[in-house]
């Protein structure tokens, strides 16, 4: 499996005015671009998380130095392994495994199958289990509570998802049949409630499905980072079918809760990255009515 989660890894030389010879390496970024040493390359690419986090910060620095005005984390930084670059299967294996653990450095956790967490309190609402990922349900109202643990039992019931209808797609009324069944059992008599639904739909070029665990690195980094923001109630999403179309959707607890959680720097690294690795996006936004005492519902398109 091969990476271009946010640069380039290639021969040559670089702009920088550098004493390494023409058979270095060079990493590109969209900020710039930094050169590494023919002899420097391979403990870089075999490096424990240890050394890689090092390099990283290295690297991060270096960059620093040469664009001080722009923001860099070094956490978001990985490199692709270039076609023309004599690296064997297993080589490539490493340093996939490699950039797979620098993107676990901001969050630093197990997954939540082996830590002893307060199943009342912590919901997987995500197809990601680990600690960062989970919803804290003491952060929400008793409605967005409700409806969080309903939402557990979202299933889609279409293949073809990734252009079906939206409210086909999913057993929206099994949902709102188990959330009535919560609000009973917690003696709560629900008043009218409204949430806020993202669709995004989506297109890959064939070249790119194959290479789709990679796009999925920099969403799970994003999903922490708008689980931590808060208001984040569900995240389902598809893969791509034979034409490279796909469908996510979140459910917010608010319009205001969706904004906050999609300006953070994973997030903007995700969307430049959207721009050049789809064909084509789409953003949907709905709306999620829930009638008093949950005798009726409606999902349609959001007013501001």
């Amino acid at each position: 499996m091969s990476w271009y989660l946010f640069g380039q890894l290639r021969p040559g030389r670089s702009f920088l005015d550098s004493p390494f010879p023409s058979n270095s390496y060079i990493f590109d970024f969209p900020i710039g671009s930094f050169q590494y040493s023919l002899e420097d390359i391979d403990p870089f690419l075999q490096s424990s998380k240890h050394l890689f986090r090092t390099h990283l910060l290295f690297l991060y620095n270096s960059l620093k130095l040469i664009r001080p005005k722009i923001s860099i984390l070094q956490y978001i930084m990985a490199v692709v392994t270039s076609p023309t670059l004599p690296f064997n299967d297993l080589e490539r294996h490493e340093i996939s495994s490699a950039l797979e653990s620098s993107t676990e450095l901001k969050y630093p956790v197990s997954s939540s199958k082996n830590d002893s967490l307060n199943e009342d309190r912590y919901l997987v609402v995500s197809p990601y289990d680990e600690k960062p990922h989970l919803l804290d349900l003491d952060t929400l109202d008793t409605p967005n509570q409700l409806l969080a643990r309903a939402l557990v039992g979202l299933k889609c019931l279409r293949e073809d998802y990734a252009t079906a209808p939206y409210i086909e797609t999913f057993n929206w009324q099994e949902v709102i049949d188990s959330l009535g069944e919560l609000a009973k059992a917690s003696n709560y008599t629900w008043k009218e409630e409204f949430f806020y639904i993202v669709v995004f739909r989506s297109q890959v070029p064939p070249e790119t499905v194959a290479h789709y665990s990679d796009l999925g690195a920099l969403d799970k980094a994003a999903h922490a980072e708008a689980t931590e923001s808060g208001g984040f109630l569900k995240y389902w999403f598809g893969v791509p079918d034979k034409n490279g179309r796909n469908l996510a959707t979140c459910v917010w607890r608010s319009s205001r809760d969706a904004k906050i959680g999609s300006v953070g720097p994973h997030h903007r690294v995700a969307a430049n990255a959207a721009r050049h690795m789809y064909t084509e996006w789409k953003i949907e936004r709905l709306r999620l009515l829930v009638k008093d005492d949950i005798k009726g519902w409606e999902i349609e398109q959001w007013i501001d």
